[in-house]
């Protein structure tokens, strides 16, 4: 049986980091440093985690890839255009970290960022080979080369 949690405050993630529970899915709404800590501290057994309208940087992120090894799925995105930010604080350094981490990706959504260049995307056509469904919009400083070297360094 498949247990979602939605769990957009630390108290909550807190409780069931204490208990030993094994989540494989987590839906996380306005995500703080603080809790981005505390994902990464459940993060042994995700497998799908949902991101969205986080405020959160590429340091935060990092400690959520590099806690987070068996996602298969991750959706970073934006939900409320006049409050969210979306990914707008990540750069390169979070899309190659996922490059380096996530051999094994199978779904990757990334809205609304407006600071990753050609180098992060590229690097996830390199680094990610198994991603089956690849979701990117809105990425202000990704231009037409760097999408077409993405997908023809895209092995799917």
């Amino acid at each position: 049986m498949s247990k979602h949690y939605s769990f957009p405050i630390t108290e909550e993630i807190s409780w069931i980091s204490s208990r030993n529970i094994k989540v494989k899915r987590l839906n996380c709404k306005k995500v703080t440093v603080e809790v981005a800590v505390k994902i990464a501290s459940i993060g042994r057994y995700l497998h799908e985690l949902h991101i969205a309208d986080f405020h959160i940087v590429d340091i935060e992120m990092t400690i959520i890839i590099s806690r987070c090894p068996n996602l298969k799925r991750l959706v970073l995105k934006e939900i409320e255009k006049y409050d969210g930010e979306g990914c707008q604080k990540l750069t390169d350094t979070s899309l190659i970290k996922l490059a380096e981490i996530y051999h094994s990706l199978e779904v990757l959504y990334i809205t609304s960022n407006h600071i990753s260049t050609d180098v992060g995307i590229n690097k996830l056509g390199v680094g990610c080979p198994g991603i089956r469904r690849l979701y990117l919009s809105d990425l202000g400083q990704v231009t037409d080369i760097g999408m077409i070297t993405l997908i023809e360094n895209y092995p799917n």
